[in-house]
């Protein structure tokens, strides 16, 4: 009985050893072939109001993902998913999806590439239109002129990649490090407050009236960036009924409680009328305060195509309305830019101050994304 026993411990013993080398050898499918597991991990920035909330909530509406050899002349994988479902979180507290791919290699195919497009169906007039025929000088040179279909923040159009991932080693599972996307568009928020509690303040309408871009990159770009800009306006906010647009009683900040730069301290004083999203315009001055905070001059020189923002208000009931220009700074992908905007009634009759913010990030000294 003990040459039995002592036989079929060995056998328990080859057998996980077996195991343990899994992902070390590959399982050969053809003498020119082999085949290997590859686990996908697509990071997504969530936009939060602490720890546990993920923001609004929102989910991307389509994903695709496209994988290459290491010269990118020939697909090795490519799979699309409608509405993709991101949760859990990294070690950076991002939103993650992951995805397992069994794929088949040649064996000379040392390096992979990943590219990863999320929400290309909300990109109105996406040009070329990428599918699982689309190459990687297509995908990083896609171009979109507009956003559709889109209703919060995790739906405009997001790009990432991962190249140069090495598979020489012939292993037969291999963990890819995390992709991340970055949101193609900015985001501009625009809050109000009034200069005291007895103060009326009316904002009829927001709207944009220069610099709006004819093309977005789904890819940043540095060369050949061709867009030119439009002559029109597009509408933010506009009051259709004698009570909308009228800032709320308890929404004031007196000077004495805050001075013109220190507004997003005192964000829960503001009333926030617009949340737009944007094509990257890289005209405009930039921001470099450490703070963040930047109070931006009404008419700066040689802006011809920076976005401009006009404000239509009131600051007594029943007048004509007032109007105001805010020259943008420069609009990057995945930022959000907030404005804080003071009316007053006397002296400078209206303060405001840019705040903008990693799309991604949480300060505990700034306003919480709400």
């Amino acid at each position: 009985m003990k040459p039995h026993r002592l036989y079929i411990i060995m056998c328990i013993l080859s057998l996980l050893f077996l195991a343990g080398c899994r992902d070390e050898e590959p399982v050969q499918s053809a003498e020119s072939k082999r085949t290997i597991t590859v686990n996908l991990g697509i990071a997504m920035s969530r936009v939060v109001l602490d720890d546990t909330d993920l923001g609004d909530d929102s989910q991307p509406t389509d994903m695709k993902v496209w994988i290459f050899n290491q010269d990118n002349t020939v697909k090795v994988d490519y799979y699309e998913i409608n509405n993709p479902i991101f949760s859990g979180s990294d070690a950076l507290g991002e939103l993650v999806n992951t995805y397992e791919r069994i794929i088949e290699l040649e064996n000379e195919v040392t390096a992979l590439n990943f590219y990863v497009v999320l929400n290309s169906g909300n990109a109105q007039g996406l040009s070329p239109f990428l599918d699982e025929n689309s190459m990687p000088d297509q995908i990083k040179a896609a171009f979109f002129t507009g956003l559709q279909n889109v209703t919060a923040d995790n739906e405009v159009p997001a790009y990432g990649c991962e190249e140069n991932f090495d598979v020489s080693d012939h292993k037969n599972s291999y963990s890819v490090p995390t992709i991340n996307v970055t949101r193609a568009v900015g985001k501009l928020e625009v809050l109000f407050t009034k200069e005291s509690e007895d103060s009326y303040l009316k904002i009829n309408k927001v709207e944009i009236t220069q610099g709006i871009p004819t093309k977005g990159y789904l890819a940043e770009v540095s060369d050949n960036d061709d867009r030119s800009y439009d002559e029109g306006s597009i509408m933010l906010f506009e009051s259709e009924q004698e009570q909308e647009g009228v800032i709320d009683d308890d929404m004031f900040l007196p000077q004495s409680e805050a001075s013109y730069g220190d507004f997003s301290l005192h964000a829960d004083k503001f009333q926030s009328l617009v949340q737009e999203y944007l094509l990257e315009n890289p005209n405009g001055k930039e921001w470099n305060d450490e703070k963040h905070d930047w109070t931006y001059p009404n008419v700066p020189d040689g802006e011809t195509y920076c976005y401009v923002l006009k404000i239509d208000y009131q600051t007594l009931e029943g007048e004509n309305p007032k109007s105001k220009n805010i020259y943008l700074p420069i609009i990057e992908r995945n930022t959000w830019n907030k404005i804080f905007v003071r009316v007053k009634r006397k002296e400078i009759d209206m303060e405001f101050e840019l705040l903008v913010e990693p799309w991604h990030e949480i300060d505990i000294e700034v306003p919480p994304f709400v």
